[in-house]
């Protein structure tokens, strides 16, 4: 299996560099080729995987936002031009990440088993996968490098990006959406919620640092 991605990959190579297998033209491909699929919008706290435990549907995210998290940990957020659903495609049904709802989340929702069926009938069907799945990869690579760090440069990083993919980063201000709790960012940073609180109060009062205009909720 790794061979015949490999032999795709060196043939496609300068498509991927090109990101002809993002979101978009991933997307693009499953409704090309008439993949039946629903469009939801899912509720504030659904669980739609759990880790280690089988799942039968693949969503593109279209707007809103997900936690991902494994072994009680938080790995990431996912939010527009995303995939959830295809961590593991090639071994079994199972998830490895268990995925929530943090704010009301529009998705195309796809049948597993009938898309990878005929995903695995293309030669860019396989690329679609693997593009996927590496970027997955990447997410928790950069997450373990990150843990290393000492633990101010630590947050400070993760906000920055929770800033840039749901909030606002403008004029060296940090706008974090208040539906990012202390008790879950804590957790993103591998920092107690007494030591988030006092790096984040230090932000605040020069000004750096906004939680939407309101208090974080615990």
């Amino acid at each position: 299996m790794e061979e015949k991605i490999k032999s795709l990959k060196e043939v496609h190579l300068e498509k991927m560099e090109q990101g002809k297998f993002d979101y978009d033209h991933f997307l693009k491909f499953l409704l090309t080729h008439r993949i039946p699929y629903k469009q939801r919008t899912l509720k504030r706290n659904t669980h739609i995987s759990i880790e280690n435990q089988p799942f039968k549907h693949i969503y593109f995210i279209e707007s809103g936002v997900i936690s991902c998290n494994r072994d009680k940990n938080i790995i990431g957020f996912l939010g527009a031009k995303n995939i959830v659903g295809l961590s593991n495609p090639y071994t079994n049904d199972n998830s490895f990440y268990t995925m929530k709802v943090l704010q009301p989340t529009t998705v195309y929702e796809f049948d597993r088993a009938n898309m990878l069926t005929m995903l695995l009938g293309f030669q860019e069907g396989w690329l679609f996968l693997y593009a996927n799945n590496h970027k997955k990869e990447e997410m928790l690579f950069n997450k373990t490098l990150l843990l290393q760090e000492v633990a101010e440069h630590r947050l400070l990083v993760l906000l920055k990006e929770v800033a840039r993919l749901f909030g606002e980063y403008r004029d060296g201000i940090l706008v974090i959406p208040n539906y990012f709790s202390k008790t879950l960012l804590a957790n993103y940073a591998n920092l107690s919620t007494k030591t988030f609180t006092t790096l984040c109060n230090e932000w605040t009062e020069t000004g750096e640092l906004v939680f939407d205009n309101e208090s974080l909720a615990l």
